[in-house]
């Protein structure tokens, strides 16, 4: 489980308060409270991507979120940040925060998971033996840069996978940013889909003046979340791109 937020454009101003939205999400999440009946904190690590016009920033930080300030980070670009909270018998520590990467002779890519895969089934489609000292999100990334043609097309063949082979054990939404290598095109894609729908696995896009987000329920509810901005909930089982 996790809460985690997507953006694009150039969102310097309203991201320390989207930050404190995401650390007050991770450190008391209410609606997973509403929904199961039983309080959680996402304070198995967090981490950070963005592809800025002349960088990339990249961490992951094996303490809770909430007792972090938000790094110094470019005010513009693609970013995915995300806080976590490990499904029980997955390993932890900074290795094993999001997003993961993955990079090739053309392309970098950066993916966050938000619930559980079938990391047996996707070890299986790789051909993979061991299973133990990776994440189910860290497998689902390899099998979708195992993937030939276009990042569109990696995703699409990604996803008919998530439900031919029966992968979501629970929700399966994935935020990606990524680089072309060889043309320098960057973007960001989203999606949403999930065994049992509900308001703690709902994402909802946010138009800013000059940036646009997907983000976790718990974060654009947040009392620290720009209130100026309309939320919608986005549609499941459809791929976006951000």
């Amino acid at each position: 489980m996790c809460r985690m937020f997507m953006l694009t454009g150039d969102y310097s101003a309203d991201l320390p308060r989207i930050f404190e939205s995401l650390k007050d999400a991770a450190y008391d999440d209410w609606i997973y409270h509403e929904v199961f009946k039983r309080k959680i904190s996402h304070d198995d690590g967090w981490g950070y991507a963005v592809l800025g016009a002349d960088s990339v920033h990249y961490d992951r930080i094996y303490k809770p979120v909430f007792e972090c300030d938000l790094p110094l980070l470019p005010g513009n670009g693609a970013m995915i940040m995300h806080a976590r909270k490990a499904a029980e018998g997955e390993p932890l520590g900074p290795l094993n925060c999001h997003p993961h990467h993955r990079s090739d002779s053309k392309l970098d890519a950066y993916l966050s998971h938000n619930g559980a895969f079938d990391k047996r089934k996707i070890a299986d489609l790789l051909h993979v033996d061991a299973v133990e000292g990776q994440t189910d999100s860290e497998f689902f990334l390899e099998l979708l840069m195992s993937k030939e043609g276009s990042v569109l097309e990696k995703l699409r063949s990604s996803i008919k996978d998530i439900h031919d082979e029966d992968l979501v054990k629970s929700t399966g939404n994935i935020f990606l940013i990524y680089r072309d290598k060889l043309t320098g095109e960057q973007g960001a894609y989203y999606y949403s889909t999930a065994k049992k729908p509900s308001e703690y696995t709902s994402l909802y896009s946010v138009k800013g003046p000059d940036w646009s987000g997907v983000f976790s329920s718990t974060i654009v509810k947040s009392r620290y979340f720009p209130d100026s901005y309309k939320a919608e909930k986005v549609p499941m089982d459809v791929l976006f791109l951000l």
